[in-house]
């Protein structure tokens, strides 16, 4: 259901748009209600569309027409009110016609495809047009019907705090579609208090209860993203509850420890114990339980993520500026705890982190930023037939054996010009598209670490194509901001991110501090929307923040669907 939902609605791998627009990205996970059925939350992305914080700037501009086409979109794909009715007309009607013998309650049937579309005007004489006219009206009655059964809240004891709606309904009526041109929000027209917004298009297909907010303006959807964000990424257990709940299992298994039973046994059932006692805690129903055991996914994205311990490359960048004793001061935390990996290899035991691959990597790889270095690389291990080819090619001046490597070798070197960068620095030294496939002869070989690397002459690593790159995932806290906090920090970490290094001595000169070096480097242009992208988790935390005071003072703007 959720993958049709994502290619036919969302566009995604179809020959169409999405019903929002051109999709770039999207989020969502599956989560259990309170009555354990399972719902999806999404966060969706439309391409070339812009920040929060641009969508206000635009907004506020008086002399553009951006408010004009902003509202026509809005109002084009969601509302919160009936299609063409009131509720208590809707009410009226829908009784009507469920006192009707063959009426069928949508919650209970398929959505009906529309017919085919006609060439020319509205014409009544036009048997396809009167087709479309009466599927126009069917699709009306129909979302009505959807909204009144599935949509319209209604407030029971376990939704109320003190009396208050937890879900903050009613919720205000709007009348017309307006801009606070203080603080640009937008005010999209409601007219049904008990509904929250929704896609008329959507509901018909669903058949259920569903909700549509755009998150584009005002501060309060600044807080709004942050409140999401967290929300939809939440994990479902914290790791110390894991830890305690497995101890208290221990503590009440004294006895089973102690007793007669084999081993064997005694693993069974501590195990058990420990499984149905997380399962508790995590409130896991049976409809979440059916779909691990179905294998179905708990969560779905349109890319896939590698995680990025950030701060074990910046600590390794500051410890070639070990003078700088007040910097390091600050950051002598994040310096000490970079965890290496005891290696074993022919050269015998050696310490090895993930910051000696970028370190380390290929000469073919130079011109490779730390960023990009994480998205895009690959590492493989190379094939024994390949190394030894090398280490035959190393030992003879002239070689003329022919070619021995089997097909399993030659796939894997197909994989590396396949999946090669598509950055003409790193394309022009590999040289792929020089001559045709069968013709290339690039030994993985080329493509190990330095020699200074534990795993060179083992391991080797390609780029992959731009369109099968993946989005770094920062670990380890929130990356440092721009616009407050230790301004030398966050230069150094841009810096090494997003400048080329082997070593921090190849980020900065003696004689320049890390703010300096900063400004006088040039950033492409992607770098730099990068970098205004990584400050807008924080922009909307601040937002949040702002939000909940504003709540406090009772000074509040209207957030669609939720509170």
């Amino acid at each position: 259901m959720v993958k049709l939902f994502i290619k036919h609605v969302l566009g995604i791998q179809s020959d169409h748009e999405g019903l929002y627009g051109k999709t770039s990205a999207y989020y969502g996970t599956v989560e259990q209600q309170g009555r354990l059925t399972l719902h999806l939350h999404l966060l969706l992305w439309i391409t070339n569309s812009l920040s929060p914080q641009d969508v206000h700037e635009r907004i506020m501009d008086v002399n553009s027409d951006f408010q004009m086409r902003m509202i026509a979109y809005l109002e084009g794909t969601h509302q919160g009110e009936f299609i063409g009715n009131n509720i208590q007309q809707v009410q009226a009607e829908v009784d009507f016609q469920m006192s009707h013998p063959d009426y069928k309650d949508p919650t209970q049937t398929l959505p009906e495809a529309p017919p085919p579309r006609c060439s020319h005007a509205m014409d009544t004489s036009c048997k396809d047009c009167k087709e479309t006219h009466e599927w126009k009206q069917q699709f009306k009655n129909v979302v009505n019907d959807l909204l009144l059964k599935s949509n319209i809240h209604k407030c029971r004891n376990h939704c109320k705090v003190k009396g208050i709606c937890k879900a903050c309904f009613p919720r205000e009526v709007i009348l017309q579609t307006n801009i606070d041109t203080s603080t640009g929000y937008i005010y999209i027209k409601k007219l049904e208090s008990w509904l929250n917004t929704f896609t008329p298009t959507l509901t018909y297909l669903l058949r259920s209860n569903s909700d549509v907010t755009s998150l584009l303006s005002g501060t309060a959807l600044k807080a709004v993203v942050a409140y999401v964000t967290d929300y939809i990424t939440k994990t479902p257990l914290k790791t110390y509850t894991i830890f305690q709940t497995i101890k208290d299992v221990f503590d009440r298994q004294s006895t089973l420890l102690g007793g007669s039973l084999r081993d064997q046994e005694k693993a069974r059932k501590l195990l058990t114990s420990i499984v149905n006692t997380l399962t508790v805690k995590m409130e896991i129903g049976a409809p979440m339980a059916s779909a691990y055991l179905l294998g179905n996914p708990d969560h779905y994205t349109s890319h896939k993520f590698e995680t990025f311990y950030w701060k074990s490359y910046v600590a390794e960048v500051l410890k070639s500026w070990k003078d700088d004793t007040n910097f390091h001061d600050n950051h002598d935390s994040t310096r000490n705890n970079d965890k290496v990996m005891v290696h074993k290899s022919h050269k015998g035991y050696t310490a090895y982190s993930n910051v000696m691959d970028y370190i380390h990597r290929s000469s073919k790889y130079e011109d490779v930023t730390l960023y990009d270095w994480i998205r895009l690389s690959t590492k493989r291990i190379i094939p024994k037939r390949t190394k030894k080819a090398a280490k035959t090619k190393d030992n003879s001046d002239i070689s003329t054996e022919p070619d021995s490597s089997s097909d399993s070798d030659r796939s894997d070197i197909a994989e590396i010009l396949n999946t090669a960068d598509t950055d003409q620095n790193i394309t022009k030294k590999i040289n792929i598209n020089d001559e045709p496939l069968q013709n290339r002869r690039i030994n993985p070989a080329e493509l190990t670490f330095l020699a200074e690397h534990p795993q060179s002459g083992t391991h080797y690593v390609s780029l992959s194509h731009e369109r099968f790159c993946k989005v770094p995932n920062f670990i380890g806290g929130s990356l440092p901001r721009r616009d407050a906090g230790d301004q030398e920090y966050y230069c150094a970490t841009m810096l090494t991110l997003f400048k080329l290094w082997r070593s921090g001595i190849n980020l900065k000169s003696i004689d320049e501090t890390w703010d300096d070096t900063f400004t006088n480097h040039s950033f492409t242009t992607r770098q730099t929307q990068l970098m205004s992208y990584f400050n807008i988790q924080h922009e909307c935390y601040d937002a949040r923040d702002d939000y909940a005071k504003q709540r406090k003072a009772g000074q509040t703007e209207s957030i669609p669907s939720t509170c």
